[in-house]
């Protein structure tokens, strides 16, 4: 997706809290100050809980990479302890619309 100059992937998570107490997760793109999530970094997951979720992640140098596509890697953080990195690529927009005047 292409939206005011970013361009937007959306990622199917599915999260596992083994723990038996509430935890909040921070959700990082490693190395990058480009990439971020939207609308939020943070996953809150209760004690022993499943949760499928939809999440975007978000590029404000979406012609960067005008139609290609780019390997990420995801830092997962609890109480800012990187606990997992999952690795997934990123896709930009074939091309740009022009806007019409």
């Amino acid at each position: 997706m292409y939206q005011d100059g970013q361009a937007r992937n959306l990622f199917f998570i599915k999260f596992i809290n083994k723990l038996n107490e509430e935890v909040t997760l921070k959700l990082k793109v490693e190395g990058s100050e480009t990439m971020s999530f939207y609308p939020s970094d943070e996953v809150k997951l209760d004690a022993n809980e499943m949760k499928n979720t939809n999440i975007l992640i978000n590029s404000i140098d979406a012609g960067r990479g005008l139609g290609k596509s780019e390997k990420i890697s995801v830092g997962i953080y609890l109480n800012n302890e990187l606990i997992e990195v999952r690795k997934t690529t990123f896709l930009y927009p074939r091309f740009l619309k022009q806007e019409q005047k």
